[in-house]
């Protein structure tokens, strides 16, 4: 399918070549030269009044992934944005389209936290005052003792002041193992006075 912005280049190279009424066969071969489209694509957005959309395409994208989107945004907010790993989840619900559909819903969501993420500027604390927490999901791992496949957590303690970190994977995110890394994180980097939780899926377990 031709993008808008490809007519639009066809149409302003035709005007500025010769006018639209004059078309001849060497202006046509040039324009397809300059553009890489062969020459009947290139004279049919000449005939065309506008550019010419799949709009029931963008429908039928729509409609597949649309009972998933609210999982989706779940486990989005879990820390969890790979692509693949979240077609595997939704596939096993029933999801019948290609990746490249989930492609296109994660991409705008992917492009603004990144956006966030360089807004945001650093806030430096005192030693000892300030810890962050983050707490997701990071896929799957095959569970030999169980011979099974199980999803795989991390967690995610840092440091404000000399962004020490420590990391600890696990295979269970209920809020044993919650504070069990906790207690591993305080035991490596020691206690600070408060401690941040801005993932919303760790903001979770930290109210009880």
């Amino acid at each position: 399918m031709l993008k808008v912005e490809d007519w639009i280049q066809i149409r302003d190279l035709a005007r500025r070549k010769v006018p639209l009424p004059r078309f001849a066969h060497k202006p046509l071969i040039e324009i397809a030269r300059q553009t890489g489209h062969d020459r009947k694509t290139v004279r049919k957005v000449l005939l065309d009044e506008a550019p010419r959309t799949h709009a029931n395409l963008g429908k039928e994208r729509v409609g597949k992934l649309e009972p998933y989107k609210e999982y989706l945004r779940g486990r989005i907010a879990q820390g969890c944005l790979n692509g693949q790993v979240l077609l595997e989840e939704i596939s096993s619900q029933g999801y019948k389209g290609k990746i490249t559909i989930l492609s296109d819903f994660l991409t705008p969501i992917r492009q603004d936290l990144l956006r966030k993420e360089e807004a945001t500027v650093r806030f430096e604390t005192a030693p000892g005052k300030q810890a962050q927490v983050d707490w997701g999901s990071f896929g799957r791992v095959f569970d030999k003792a169980e011979n099974r496949w199980r999803k795989l957590y991390a967690f995610v303690y840092t440091l404000g002041y000399s962004r020490a970190l420590y990391l600890e994977f696990t295979t269970s995110c209920d809020s044993e193992h919650f504070l069990s890394c906790h207690l591993g994180a305080f035991r490596a980097l020691g206690i600070p006075e408060k401690i941040l939780y801005d993932n919303p899926f760790a903001r979770s377990y930290a109210s009880y």
